[in-house]
C-alpha cells in the first residue's frame, strides 16, 4: 500500500489488481497526481481493465471535473486547471452530498455543461460493463442546472 508517491513511478500502477484512491484536499490531490504523471497511468489502467475505488476526495477526481467541490474544500495550491481523470462518462462527481448542496451543484452544473452525480457519506457508485450501479443505504442524486434525479441503491444506471 502506498500512502503517497515518493519513489514512485507511473509505470508501477498496473502491477496492482487495483488502486484505491482516498480523501483530503481534492484540489491539491488533482495537483499531485497532474505533476507526477499519475494521472495518465490511472486513465490507461482503467481503460485496461483496472480497478480505481476512489473515497471522497478519490472519488471527485475520477470524474470529469473537480469544481463541485469548490463549496466544501478549499484550493490552497492554486491549481487552475480542474479538469479531472474523466472516468465517470462525463459526469462530475461531488461528495458528502446532502439536500442544502442542490442549488450550489445546480449551478456548478450549468457552468460546467454537464451533470454531476452527487454520493451522501452512505451512497457509492461502481461502474460494470458500461453502467454505474448505485450502492450503499441512501439514493445517489443527478444534478443539472434544471433537474434533480434521485436514483435508487441497487439501480442501474445508463452511461
Amino acid at each position: 500500500m502506498w500512502s503517497d508517491f515518493a519513489g514512485r513511478s507511473p509505470e508501477q500502477i498496473p502491477e496492482h489488481d487495483a488502486v484505491f484512491i482516498g480523501g483530503g484536499c481534492t484540489y491539491l490531490l488533482l495537483h499531485e497526481l497532474k505533476e507526477s504523471g499519475f494521472d495518465r497511468a490511472l486513465i490507461e489502467y482503467y481503460r485496461n481493465g483496472g480497478i480505481i475505488y476512489g473515497g471522497s476526495a478519490g472519488a471527485i477526481v475520477l470524474g470529469s471535473d473537480i469544481k463541485p467541490c469548490a463549496h466544501i474544500d478549499r484550493n490552497f495550491c492554486g491549481l487552475q486547471d480542474t479538469a479531472a481523470l474523466n472516468l465517470m462518462s462525463g459526469l462530475a462527481v461531488a461528495r458528502h452530498y446532502r439536500n442544502e448542496h442542490a442549488d450550489i451543484l445546480r449551478q456548478c452544473s450549468g457552468e460546467l455543461q454537464t451533470s454531476i452525480l452527487a454520493l451522501s457519506e452512505r451512497t457509492g457508485v461502481t461502474v460494470e460493463r458500461g453502467a454505474m450501479r448505485i450502492t450503499g443505504h441512501e439514493p445517489a442524486m443527478l444534478l443539472t442546472e434544471n433537474f434533480i434525479t434521485e436514483l435508487p441503491a441497487g439501480n442501474l444506471v445508463g452511461v
